[in-house]
């Protein structure tokens, strides 16, 4: 349509669609090649019949595409700068975006960290160590390239090391990357994963939360590999063999290390309660040792007032037992 030349990205929302479909020439509207031959054949009414109902069945699928999809979502735009081809843009023009995705995905990373997730974008962009096989692949007998998943290009890059600090070189933007890519396409991925579990764990509801990932994993690897083409090897036999007597060690060994852990968080109970009650006969004996040095100080000052030498060795006697009790605390 020459309606939608040089129109792109939202000014094609604009086109008034009916209008337009009105206005063009039936003769020119794409059918395929095979209906063409069949057209060819039958009556001049009965084709431009054919083509009117073809024409409305466009406008209806489009009229419903334009409604049903995301196409003004800003955060689906701006997760297009993750793909390979936009480390080609000016890092002017796709830091902007970066920002932006960092933003809408704000429950994913800090706030003082998006000054680091830019400055690694500045460097994935120039990286020369990205190597283009990573992105793209030649098809054998074709000189055409095809994109690979964009997951896989991710892996690559988000495993390559900085040397200089010793860890990662994408740390932080790798947090925004993960995000981006995990949002799901629909709801069907969602709901089929349930689904299978729900068959999985039929007549089996005991099953460890292990057992389940597990079992889903195996799943899923049968489903996407050819399993007829899987080479059985003297060493998967001999796994296979020894997978229920390590398992049960396995079971041994987490429940050995559960006993210990119940053992460690008893243990400070024990010794605080210990604790406690050493205060309290620590605290008796300070209490009891300090009135019977009182005591015998009082009997000791009246005795010497009435020159009663019975009493002083009496009195001296308490305060003797207070201080041998003091000392033994």
């Amino acid at each position: 349509m020459e309606s939608c030349q040089e129109k792109k990205d939202e000014d094609l929302l604009e086109i008034p669609l009916k209008s337009i479909m009105e206005k063009e020439n039936l003769k020119y509207l794409a059918v395929g090649h095979e209906a063409n031959k069949i057209l060819s054949s039958i009556e001049a009414a009965a084709k431009r019949c054919f083509r009117l109902d073809s024409q409305n069945f466009y406008f209806s699928v489009t009229s419903y595409l334009l409604k049903k999809l995301p196409l003004k979502n800003q955060l689906l735009k701006s997760i297009q700068v993750l793909h390979p081809v936009a480390r080609k843009e000016p890092v002017n023009k796709t830091i902007g975006v970066v920002k932006r995705l960092t933003k809408m995905l704000s429950r994913c990373v800090q706030q003082e960290e998006m000054d680091k997730i830019l400055d690694e974008w500045r460097i994935y962009v120039s990286d020369e160590e990205i190597k283009e096989e990573w992105s793209v692949e030649k098809q054998p007998d074709e000189d055409v390239l095809q994109w690979k998943n964009i997951d896989a290009y991710w892996g690559n890059v988000l495993c390559l090391n900085d040397i200089n600090i010793g860890k990662k070189r994408y740390y932080h933007l790798s947090k925004i990357v993960k995000a981006a890519l995990c949002l799901s396409h629909g709801q069907a991925p969602v709901e089929r994963g349930f689904s299978i579990n729900k068959r999985m764990m039929s007549d089996r509801a005991r099953m460890a939360q292990t057992t389940i990932v597990g079992l889903r994993l195996i799943k899923d690897s049968v489903k996407k590999e050819n399993v007829s083409e899987t080479v059985i090897t003297k060493d998967m036999i001999h796994f296979y063999r020894e997978a229920h007597s390590k398992y049960k060690a396995e079971l041994l060994e987490n429940e050995s290390k559960e006993k210990k852990l119940d053992n460690v968080k008893k243990v400070p109970e024990c010794v605080r309660k210990t604790t406690q009650d050493d205060l309290h006969s620590l605290k008796y004996n300070v209490d009891s040792a300090h009135k019977l040095i009182d005591e015998g100080s009082k009997h000791l000052e009246a005795a010497l007032k009435r020159k009663s030498f019975a009493d002083v060795a009496a009195a001296q006697a308490l305060i003797t037992a207070g201080n041998k009790k003091l000392k033994t605390s």
